[in-house]
């Protein structure tokens, strides 16, 4: 790969690894019952003094630790020079024959003994860790070697891929001598800068040495000689992981382990030094843990960047690294990651390449979308449940560019073929059509077809009378200020306008597009218009214009819908006597005194929608009668509704007078309405001039 891909490449994976790694973190961890960390905290710096302190003093706190039961004491710290104390800057002072017997006991006793003695006493006391630093500065070696370690090797013998390091800095001899489990503190962070695994074994100058961690378990559980595990590689071997005893350690290639990260700051249990000085604790806070001593104040230099924080204190990636090692909870990548790796984009590219071409940019998005939820989604269950690190940038990357590679091929061919088809169809037909049939070729049929649709009509009431009250000119403008909003309120509902017919306009919906909710979008699109035409009007008023109302019809039931016309001109339409049936509902309007009248289809299919029942009506042309239907705005009182129902129930019951109570009700609570006076009058006519026996409540319409 390219210099530049790789890098991204790498870097793309390491944004997954922490994103996953943090996705995965509980919110609150639970404590570590077998480590604490005695913390060079703020409160330390400010009761004890600024940091380093004095290795007497250090002693002190090992003691301490020992006195209350540590298993074992780990001190995150570097002693690679004699401390320059007081005594020593004193012993001129002390050694002067003239200084008085008394003067000199006194400050012999005020000085005490020697800083470093004091700290390899303490140590020697128990089962301590201490640590030194591999670098690669060859001559500026400092401090005293520390005590060779023996690994056994089991699996094929060879040299380890294992980084070599020339320069060492350890403690000075004395401290050093203390204790035989010594571990490098040097971490090896990702080209980032991100500490998101370690090396447990280093060389230097041919010999292997452990991780601080690595020599802390090894302290607690009195292993002499831990296992290297290998495997046979074709140019050498590979470390395919560690035991400690029965500890498995699983690592990468070159013994490098995955930090098994419990949090944030704060993952472990913490005591403040300056309490543990003090002897203000708890001696069970201690007994029987590892206890490492280190420093948490952010003051201090051993800070370092995390997946899981950017200011991460170094004690706590230690601890995190043994915390791992004794749970088994370690994340790592397994042999054959690489070559699986390598299947899934070999599989993927040679679906994208055999099928590709085939599909469309849904069912290729389609696809894309699952086989990235595939990938994620076993990607961090098998992290969770199996702590497999595996790969996912690389294969989602590959994935997402073989999408776009075919999408945009797509594309182009769509795009090459609906040109074709706009300039043979574009004269006639709606463009929606035209990319309808770019996109599904196989399934366009210039006969048309028969499915279930909602139509609408709708148009200006009194519009004779107001073209002949305006211009030619006005009359235009007036029309194109009415029909840009509805359009757009047509278009933004899913609806396809069929034609504009002086005042009127008519759209449909469920073609040439499927929208399973057509129903109710023809409903929303009719309340959305009338709201429209209501500020219109108050705008055409403000203007000297005269004011505008609107009718609106709609009904839904089977239609044919296609390319109709002759040779010589054509439109995408839609007929069938549902399609007349909705144009009457429009004329009805005028009638009940309402903007909306909808038909029972319409109704049965949006039960979401609230409804006035408003008759029961056979209209001109067909034999069938139906009920017909307003909806309800939400500012409708219920108690009224259900007083004009009873109204309504009464009127078709025959009940004359008890409707007559209702409507009545109805008027002194709202007013006068035209649909309460249109019912009023048509009782009083029944009333004078009572209908046949058979009468069945419907009202016949003898005119469009």
């Amino acid at each position: 790969a390219l210099p530049g891909v790789s890098q991204v490449r790498e870097r793309l994976e390491h944004l997954a690894y922490d994103a996953r790694l943090r996705a995965s973190l509980p919110a609150r961890p639970q404590p570590h019952p077998d480590i604490l960390i005695a913390a060079i905290d703020e409160r330390s710096l400010a009761e004890v003094g600024r940091w380093p302190w004095p290795r007497a003093r250090l002693a002190k706190l090992v003691r301490r630790l020992t006195e209350a039961g540590a298993a074992v004491v780990v001190l995150d710290s570097l002693f690679s020079e004699p401390e320059t104390g007081e005594r020593q800057r004193l012993s001129p002072l002390l050694e002067d024959p003239k200084l008085p017997e008394t003067v000199r006991q006194r400050l012999d006793e005020l000085l005490g003994g020697d800083g470093d003695e004091a700290l390899a006493g303490a140590l020697s006391g128990v089962d301590s860790v201490l640590g030194f630093i591999l670098h690669r500065q060859a001559d500026q070696d400092a401090g005293a070697l520390p005590p060779r370690l023996s690994f056994r090797i089991q699996g094929p013998q060879g040299v380890l891929p294992v980084p070599e390091l020339p320069g060492l800095t350890g403690n000075v001899p004395v401290i050093s001598a203390a204790t035989p489990y010594q571990g490098f503190l040097t971490v090896i962070p990702d080209e980032d800068g991100i500490i998101r695994r370690v090396p447990l074994l280093l060389r230097h100058h041919d010999r292997l040495y452990p991780a601080l961690a690595l020599e802390a378990v090894r302290a607690l559980l009195l292993i002499e000689e831990p296992v290297i595990e290998t495997a046979g590689l074709a140019d050498g071997i590979s470390i395919t992981g560690l035991r400690i005893g029965e500890l498995p350690v699983p690592t990468d290639g070159q013994g490098r382990m995955l930090v098994p990260y419990r949090g944030g700051p704060g993952s472990f249990a913490r005591l403040s030094a300056a309490r543990i000085l003090k002897g203000d604790f708890d001696p069970t806070w201690i007994e029987g843990r590892i206890v490492l001593v280190g420093a948490t104040a952010l003051a201090l230099p051993d800070l370092r960047p995390t997946p899981v924080a950017s200011v991460f204190p170094g004690v706590e990636v230690h601890a995190s690294l043994i915390a791992g090692i004794l749970d088994g909870g370690i994340p790592y990548q397994p042999d054959w990651a690489q070559g699986a790796n390598l299947s899934l984009i070999l599989a993927a590219g040679l679906f994208f390449v055999l099928a590709g071409p085939a599909l469309g940019a849904l069912q290729l998005g389609v696809f894309t979308a699952t086989l990235l939820a595939l990938l994620f989604g076993g990607n961090l269950y098998l992290w969770q449940a199996e702590g497999l690190a595996l790969s996912i940038a690389t294969p989602a990357l590959v994935i997402l560019t073989l999408f776009g590679w075919f999408a945009l091929a797509g594309f182009a061919r769509t795009a090459r073929h609906e040109r074709q088809l706009q300039q043979r169809f574009g004269q006639y037909v709606p463009p929606q059509l035209v990319r309808r049939m770019a996109q599904d070729p196989d399934h366009y049929r210039d006969e048309g077809e028969t499915r279930e649709m909602t139509v609408l009509f709708a148009d200006i009431c009194g519009f004779t009378g107001l073209s002949e009250r305006l211009s030619a000119h006005e009359l235009r403008q007036l029309l194109n200020r009415f029909f840009t909003p509805m359009t757009r309120i047509i278009f933004e509902t899913g609806g396809t306008i069929d034609k504009y017919v002086g005042d009127m306009i008519m759209a449909f919906w469920n073609a040439p597009l499927d929208d399973p909710d057509h129903a109710r979008h023809a409903v929303e699109a009719a309340l959305s218009m009338v709201e429209e035409a209501h500020r219109l009007s108050d705008t055409f008023t403000r203007e000297g214009l005269p004011a505008l109302r609107i009718g609106v019809g709609i009904n839904t039931g089977p239609m044919h819908v296609g390319d109709m016309g002759s040779e010589y001109r054509r439109a995408y339409t839609v007929l069938g006597d549902n399609v007349n049936l909705g144009s009457r509902l429009e004329g009805l309007t005028r009638l009940y005194g309402l903007d909306i009248v909808v038909g029972e289809n319409t109704v049965a299919a949006t039960p979401e929608i609230r409804y006035r029942r408003l008759d029961r009506v056979r209209v001109k042309g067909r034999r069938q009668p139906l009920d017909i239907f307003a909806p309800l705005g939400p500012e409708e009182p219920e108690a009224f509704v259900r007083i004009w129902d009873e109204a309504l129930a009464a009127y078709q019951a025959g009940d004359w007078h008890t409707a007559l109570e209702h409507l009545d009700e109805l008027v002194a609570n709202e007013g006068e309405k035209p649909l309460y006076r249109l019912y009023q009058d048509r009782i009083r006519k029944l009333q004078a001039a009572p209908p046949d026996a058979g009468w069945d409540g419907v009202f016949t319409l003898t005119s469009k």
